[in-house]
């Protein structure tokens, strides 16, 4: 039909200009706080909790080696995002949907789509840990029950949006976090 009526439009065209539509439609996705800004929250509750709930705290000498090595692997996977997403010249900010260029799944995004995501939740285990209060282990599950509904999941449906087969295939073969 539109191929007929302006024939400068094909079919991938036609998508492709949807997709942009749908794009500016949903900059902000359901996010009500953004990735590391809630890492920060979760961080201060542990925090608070360690201060609140102090018979509960425990005692072993190996805290602090733990929340370093945790730590130092989240910040990998965090970098390692980031420099793949740079070499491929998209956007880094899940809040700018604007931006979007390129469905990322080489380097890092070979073994997790949201490497990221899952280098937060490794410096959060890691203050778990270092806090050394089993309460605190609800913020962690906490973090990731939040970001599943109100980070990844529309982040998915955008991108299936507006990377259509691909991106399914993808999330066929790749897993959400590890």
């Amino acid at each position: 039909m539109i191929d007929g009526q302006f024939p400068c439009l094909n079919t991938e065209t036609v998508r492709l200009l949807s997709c942009y539509a749908y794009k500016d439609s949903i900059v902000k996705l359901e996010q009500k706080i953004p990735p590391l800004a809630f890492v920060a929250i979760c961080a201060l509750c542990m925090f608070l909790t360690n201060q609140l709930y102090t018979d509960l705290n425990l005692s072993y000498s190996f805290n602090l080696i733990t929340l370093l090595i945790l730590s130092l692997i989240g910040i990998a996977f965090v970098l390692a995002g980031i420099v793949t997403f740079k070499i491929h010249k998209t956007t880094v900010n899940p809040v700018n949907t604007k931006n979007v260029s390129a469905l990322v799944n080489s380097g890092i995004y070979k073994h997790t789509r949201n490497p990221m995501y899952v280098g937060m939740l490794c410096v959060l285990i890691g203050y778990v840990v270092y806090l050394a209060n089993p309460l605190n282990i609800v913020f962690a599950v906490f973090f990731v029950l939040y970001l599943n509904k109100y980070q990844i999941i529309p982040e998915e449906v955008f991108l299936e949006k507006l990377f259509g087969k691909d991106f399914i295939a993808y999330k066929r073969v790749v897993r959400r976090w590890l």
